[in-house]
């Protein structure tokens, strides 16, 4: 099989909207980086890659389809062909081969330059060689500033260790970055609209009688028998050409209304026709297994002939409205017609209030502050004067601290021997509470002395209330 019809056969497989293309320039280190992170291990592959390689790596969320292409020139007329079908772009290029990396940055802006979505992952490999360009060195050759804002780009260096060994952090790194980025592209994917079954067919519109599927040519041109010519007229009026009005269909098909006969055409039912018209009565054995909540109790004679009293009667009305009774308003407040400016006073309590900026963190993020702190504010160095002010202050020599809940008690007051009147002041008071005072009659009693006295013109003044 040739490399255009492998190439056809791998576009039409099942899948291929969800494959990662892993392209770049032969010897920058594909097949080995594509190892790494499908097995966790380091694998270093020493001869090129000639025609396609396919990588399955299953994930705890997703599962990621790799597609190595190799980098060889008769094949990089094939990168092209699998731009459209992919969710994403690895480029991986060698940081220590300097004579070829404009060629790299050609390849790369050649490709991309027709597709503004794609999300692109360049991974600077073999930072491990001596001479190899660092991150901002190969950001600057391959010119990935002119790639475009609207692009996800992730520029990252890896490298491969020895065979055998685990691979480095880096390269867990960038496994998890393209996980998260498949991720992201098969929800937007799962997201759009799906299109039509039949693009160009008419669409079914109620009431126009158009329909579904487009007609065929034949059934176009084709001849009704008689028979259907019969069917398809319309119906005799038999309603003696009287205006009926019209009912709308919920598809907009119009249907008139037919008037009810006059029940002098009609007789009497026969005696079958009532007989049959009777409720059907209860099995014995569910009147007796029903619930209490059926409504198919029986009543029995005594009740049915049971005659109400006057009383019960008079109960049985429905209570009439209080005369006072007025019903709930329709329009709670009557407002006039009268157009009413407001003042600035009332203007300004009905707008919004402002919380002014202050220096707090956010619920929500409490990790970032408020105000950004440049980098120059970061990198400062304090002087001594203000080391000096940010210490804390001293205590003053005659501070005295916060005493506890308990105080110290000196032995001669723990030897004193209380008075007879301190003991009587000690113990509680025995007036009854507040709450109790309605139920003791004696609560409130006023003495003869009290009753006798005579109040001075001082008292009296100030017993008079406040005049506001």
């Amino acid at each position: 099989m040739s490399l255009a019809e492998c190439a056809v056969a791998v576009l039409q497989g099942k899948g291929h909207s969800k494959q990662i293309l892993v392209l770049g320039l032969d010897g920058a280190g594909k097949t080995s980086v594509l190892h790494c992170l499908a097995t966790n291990h380091v694998k270093r592959s020493l001869a090129p890659t000639e025609g396609f390689n396919a990588v399955c790596v299953s994930t705890g969320e997703s599962q990621m389809e790799f597609l190595e292409i190799g980098g060889s020139e008769c094949l990089r007329s094939y990168w092209k062909m699998y731009l459209p079908k992919v969710l994403l772009l690895i480029y991986v290029v060698d940081s220590a081969d300097h004579a070829r990396l404009p060629v790299a940055k050609q390849l790369l802006h050649q490709m991309i330059q027709n597709n503004s979505t794609l999300p692109v992952v360049v991974l600077a490999n073999k930072q491990d060689l001596e001479g190899a360009y660092c991150i901002t060195d190969i950001h600057d050759a391959l010119a990935l500033s002119d790639i475009g804002d609207k692009r996800k780009m992730f520029l990252i260096g890896t490298h491969v260790a020895e065979d055998g060994s685990e691979i480095s952090s880096s390269m867990k790194d960038a496994k998890e970055l393209i996980a998260q980025l498949v991720l992201e592209a098969q929800i937007r994917e799962l997201a759009e609209p799906k299109t039509a079954a039949c693009a160009n067919a008419h669409r079914l519109v109620w009431g126009n009688q158009e329909t579904i599927w487009t007609p065929s040519r034949g059934a176009a041109t084709a001849q009704p028998s008689p028979r259907i010519v019969a069917l398809a007229k319309p119906k005799k009026d038999f309603s003696r050409n009287q205006c009926r009005p019209l009912f709308l269909y919920s598809c907009g098909r119009e249907s008139t209304i037919w008037e009810r006969p006059l029940l002098v055409n009609f007789g009497l039912p026969s005696d079958r026709l009532l007989k049959l018209a009777e409720p059907k009565k209860c099995h014995p054995a569910y009147l007796q297994q029903r619930l209490r909540q059926s409504s198919g109790w029986p009543v029995s004679p005594a009740a049915m002939n049971y005659k109400a009293t006057p009383w019960i009667q008079k109960l049985a009305q429905p209570k009439m409205l209080h005369p006072e009774f007025q019903p709930a308003r329709e329009v709670p407040t009557q407002v006039t017609n009268v157009l009413a400016r407001s003042s600035s006073r009332l203007q300004c309590l009905a707008g919004p209030r402002v919380v002014k900026a202050s220096s707090f963190y956010e619920n929500i993020c409490p990790e970032a502050v408020i105000r950004p702190v440049s980098k120059f504010a970061q990198e400062a160095t304090a002087s001594p004067r203000t080391l000096e002010l940010a210490m804390a202050k001293r205590l003053h020599p005659d501070f005295v601290p916060m005493r506890g809940a308990e105080w110290p008690v000196t032995q001669a007051a723990k030897q004193a021997v209380a008075t007879p009147r301190l003991v009587e002041l000690a113990q509680p008071c025995k007036r009854p509470p507040m709450s109790f005072a309605q139920f003791n009659p004696d609560a409130f009693t006023v003495k003869e002395t009290a009753k006798r006295a005579i109040c001075s013109p001082r008292i009296k003044e100030l017993a008079q209330p406040i005049k506001r």
